[in-house]
């Protein structure tokens, strides 16, 4: 009979998130949280303003730590520089396909094609038994991929031959 309702409010508070590496402060900010709530740091990779480096999580110091309501919690999240990949893509006969670099855990799509021409057109290499004429690799080390291609026998351009692949 006699209950009664009360109503909690949550209190919101900021803590400070100071990122750095190698003993260098890369940024600070201030974030949003409810008082008394335990701080999960979320372990995202980070590119600096102009995409000239990248950094990896490592470690952060937020285990046992809560919002204050004065806005006194600081957590450190230490992170480390990406390393820088380089990869080509060569054909067997030694072609070039593709070459370049790119960070760590960065995502490398290539794509080559199924015949090697000539400066004239002429097909001079096939590759035989595959459907698919691209692919993806995420950057772990420095990588070089060689295609498989055989040597074309015969009199052939380019267009001639997708027309008898294609059928027409």
């Amino acid at each position: 009979d006699n209950m009664t309702i009360t109503k909690e409010t949550a209190q919101f508070s900021t803590y400070t998130l100071k990122k750095v590496c190698s003993g260098v402060e890369l940024s600070t900010e201030e974030v949003n949280g409810i008082v008394g709530k335990a701080i999960v740091v979320k372990e995202d990779a980070f590119f600096n303003s102009d995409k000239t480096k990248k950094y990896i999580y490592v470690s952060d110091d937020s285990e046992g730590k809560t919002i204050a309501s004065n806005g006194s919690t600081v957590v450190t999240v230490t992170y480390r520089e990406a390393e820088t990949y380089s990869y080509s893509v060569k054909s067997s006969t030694d072609v070039v396909l593709a070459e370049g670099s790119n960070f760590e855990g960065e995502i490398f799509n290539y794509s080559y094609p199924k015949y090697l021409t000539d400066a004239n057109g002429k097909v001079t290499h096939k590759i035989d038994g595959l459907t698919t004429f691209s692919a993806s690799v995420v950057l772990s080390e420095n990588i070089d991929i060689q295609v498989p291609y055989t040597e074309y026998i015969g009199e052939a351009y380019y267009v001639e031959v997708e027309d008898k692949v294609s059928g027409t």
